[in-house]
């Protein structure tokens, strides 16, 4: 079962650890407007000048955030499309997508998208981060329908490349619902029904 390991579940080992994670945990529950330099300074008992030595501004923070963040996500992704086995296993996503969105008792949404709300319009070297974080995520779904399609199991006509970043998006528009409306129901839902869509590929 995917269980996508947040950094929250982590202990910090250093100090720029810690700035990450205490970033992150007000990055995902405030946004990037909403969380200040100071309240990260305060809660992870750091300095001005510690932070700098680390990080060149609130941007290059976020940056590291994004990519710390990702690389788990991506890691979990991998572990997972690289031993799928049957179309029927894509329900396993659902219940790591649910640890993936919520927070204690808070609907907090996909960092990656949340983030790629705020600042797309606005930051282009965050935009482009997040593209290339989105590509990496949905190449790692890519290469897992191929490799299902080798075996059989999808229509040799499929493109996995298309389903692949259909699923994605779906997922991201299921993340932002659930966080606007406060209702993880949206989530399994939606997934469910992309999954149907996956499966529609299915050889007979």
């Amino acid at each position: 079962m995917v269980h996508y390991i947040l950094m929250e579940t982590l202990r910090p080992k250093d100090k720029k650890a810690k700035i990450l994670d205490i970033a992150f945990k007000l990055f995902r529950k405030h946004g990037y407007h909403g969380t200040g330099l100071n309240k990260i300074l305060q809660l992870s008992n750091t300095g001005k000048s510690q932070l700098y030595h680390y990080f060149d501004s609130k941007q290059d923070l976020t940056r590291h955030v994004l990519q710390a963040y990702a690389e788990r996500i991506l890691q979990e992704t991998a572990l997972f499309m690289n031993h799928i086995e049957s179309l029927d296993e894509f329900e396993k996503l659902i219940d790591g997508s649910l640890k993936l969105v919520q927070t204690s008792n808070e609907i907090c949404g996909c960092l990656v998208g949340s983030i790629c709300a705020e600042l797309a319009t606005s930051d282009e070297i965050i935009r482009v981060e997040i593209s290339h974080i989105f590509e990496k995520w949905k190449n790692l779904f890519s290469r897992g329908l191929t490799r299902l399609q080798a075996k059989g199991l999808l229509k040799a006509e499929a493109d996995t490349e298309a389903i692949a970043e259909h699923f994605l998006i779906t997922a991201q528009g299921a993340f932002l619902m659930a966080k606007a409306n406060k209702d993880l129901s949206i989530v399994r839902k939606t997934f469910l029904q992309a999954i149907q869509y996956i499966k529609s590929y299915a050889s007979t």
